[in-house]
């Protein structure tokens, strides 16, 4: 099942703070970022969806966008 948020740091008891992907979808550059944040405060990364097989590419913005609200 499609997951849109990565967990890319998670220890820290400051307010999370999430990243959205660049215009590509993949969230790895922001993997160097969320090593500035360890100890203080969780540090999650929204991926687009189709990266994983079976997973359809969003048709809209609002698709995305609703997606990345729920989750």
């Amino acid at each position: 099942e499609y997951d849109p948020i990565v967990p890319l740091q998670l220890t820290g008891n400051k307010t999370p703070i999430f990243f959205v992907h660049p215009g590509v979808g993949e969230v790895l550059i922001f993997v160097n970022l969320a090593k500035y944040f360890q100890n203080e405060r969780p540090f999650y990364a929204l991926r687009a969806r189709g990266f994983e097989p079976g997973h359809p590419f969003f048709n809209t913005m609002d698709e995305m966008v609703s997606c990345y609200a729920a989750a």
